[in-house]
Parts: structure tokens; C-alpha cells; sequence
């Protein structure tokens, strides 16, 4: 199963599925045969049957000098304010093939979704209990 996160506009930039530019104006005419390849540096290039490597762009890796002017503009989009500054890291790197570790300890939130199970478990017995002995005083009645 794939799940599809890029699109193109109507003139052709990538753009994420809520609609906001991620790469403008970033064409790559590949002629058959040839494969895009980025490497660790985020240089991107055609490759030819051959193995003859052209480099046709470069992914810009930059770090922001205040963190504090990253302004939330829409749902996990950020907007550096007019007196922020961008600076390209020193030795970046791209790992191909594998996802940033995410702010999420699983150990930790698996833990937490077994033990609200059993919350859960112990709180519908609970609750099944009490139907039951509300259905028995149905049935005895009422003394008077």
C-alpha cells in the first residue's frame, strides 16, 4: 500500500496534498534509461545506463539561527519571520530509505495503550456487573 503525500499544481511545482508549495519551478527532464539518484550530500543526479552521473540540482539543507522566529502557519507548516536566517549545515546528510525517528516513544505509548486496555476491560465488567444486579431487582420486585 502506498500512501500518496506530493502532487503537482497546474504548473507543474510540488506541492503537499493540503495544497501548500514544497518545490517551485524544479523540472528534471529525464530521458528514457536514465534514474534520479540523491546522494547523502542531497546532491541530485542522472544516472545512464552506463553509469555516467550528471548532476542536474541540489536539496537545500538548512538550519535556522533563532528557532524562536518559526512562526506555525498552517497544520505542520512553519514560515521564518523577515529577521530569521537561514544557514546551510555544514555536513549534511540524507539517509536514503529510512524515516527520522519521531518524537514518540513507542516502548513507552505501548505501554500506556495495554494498561488503558485494561482500564477499559476492568470498567465494562464493572458496568456489565451493575446491568446484572439492576436485572435481578427487576425481577424480585419491590419489597413494600
Amino acid at each position: 500500500m502506498s500512501i500518496k503525500i506530493f502532487d503537482r499544481d497546474t504548473i507543474r511545482n510540488i506541492i503537499l496534498l493540503s495544497r501548500c508549495l514544497i518545490i517551485k519551478h524544479f523540472v528534471v527532464a529525464c530521458n528514457e534509461g536514465k534514474r534520479i539518484s540523491i546522494n547523502a550530500l542531497g546532491t541530485i543526479s542522472a544516472l545512464d545506463a552506463i553509469g555516467n552521473r550528471e548532476e542536474i540540482g541540489r536539496i537545500a539543507i538548512v538550519d535556522i539561527d533563532d528557532r524562536s522566529r518559526l512562526k506555525r502557519t498552517a497544520n505542520t507548516m512553519f514560515q521564518l519571520d523577515e529577521e530569521g536566517q537561514e544557514r546551510p549545515v555544514q555536513e549534511p546528510q540524507i539517509i536514503s530509505g529510512s524515516l527520522e525517528l519521531a518524537n514518540v516513544n513507542m516502548v513507552e505509548e505501548m505501554a500506556r495503550m495495554i494498561n488503558n486496555n485494561k482500564l477499559y476491560q476492568i470498567y465494562h465488567k464493572v458496568i456489565k456487573g451493575y446491568a446484572t444486579i439492576s436485572e435481578k431487582q427487576d425481577e424480585l420486585g419491590t419489597v413494600s
